[in-house]
């Protein structure tokens, strides 16, 4: 039993050490909403919790460099994130996030929404970087490059097609 588990450890280990540390991904939907609804939405981080069941809240940080604006706290890991977003256009934000703990986990995230025939293009693309070797091993065995794109869009779609409380 302890010798399969070793060999387990280091066969993560080594499909972590054979990824790039470096990964880009994009996932997009088309929402029956407009491009100005969909950001009203996107850009009001105080929401983020009601729609994406992973964040269970947002406060504020410094906004200085080496404390980026905003601290979102996550489910099940229970680590914080350092969170700065970026509004380049109406039609395009940039997130920025770190962990403070150092974990070697850092990711950017850009939305771009797109006026299309009966709604808007959501387009989410992440940037990202796994420095740790077995995390990256097990990462990219367990869920992949697209895993927290899809499940942030599908949440982000679901909150904008729901319908209104009344």
């Amino acid at each position: 039993m302890a010798l399969a588990a070793g060999v387990g450890i280091v066969g993560v280990y080594l499909h972590g050490l054979n990824q790039p540390p470096d990964h880009v991904a994009t996932v997009e939907a088309v929402v029956p909403v407009s491009p100005e609804a969909a950001a009203a939405l996107l850009v009001d981080l105080k929401r983020r919790p009601t729609w994406r069941p992973h964040v269970t809240r947002i406060g504020r940080g410094s906004p200085t460099p080496r404390r980026p604006r905003g601290l979102a706290r996550a489910r099940p890991a229970r680590r914080s994130l350092r969170v700065r977003r970026r509004r380049v256009t109406p039609q395009r934000l940039v997130i920025e996030a770190a962990h403070p703990e150092q974990l070697g986990l850092a990711a950017r995230w850009i939305w771009t929404l797109d006026p299309v025939e009966g709604g808007t293009r959501v387009r989410v693309t992440e940037e990202g970087t796994v420095d740790n070797d077995m995390f990256r091993g097990w990462w990219s065995l367990r869920f992949g490059p697209k895993a927290a794109i899809a499940s942030d869009l599908a949440a982000f779609t679901a909150a904008l097609t729901a319908p209104a409380e009344g």
